[in-house]
């Protein structure tokens, strides 16, 4: 079974690198490593200024998802 992963982590990188050249890596020197190759941080999406908290939460309950009908 292959499971789908959205994020990986430093740690992860470390294993699979490990697992895949024999090498070992600190983390500092994974995030390095990511780095040069253009991978950035994970951040969390802005919120748009008229965003409106108790508006999403009376809206949630009754949101129109998908069903699998």
């Amino acid at each position: 079974m292959q499971l789908t992963v959205s994020v990986l982590r430093g740690r992860d990188f470390q294993k699979w690198i490990k697992s895949q050249f024999g090498k070992t890596y600190s983390l500092s020197g994974i995030y390095n490593l990511l780095h040069s190759l253009g991978y950035e941080s994970l951040s969390p999406r802005p919120r748009h200024p008229k965003n409106d908290p108790k508006a999403g939460k009376r809206f949630r309950p009754s949101a129109p998802f998908l069903s699998s009908d």
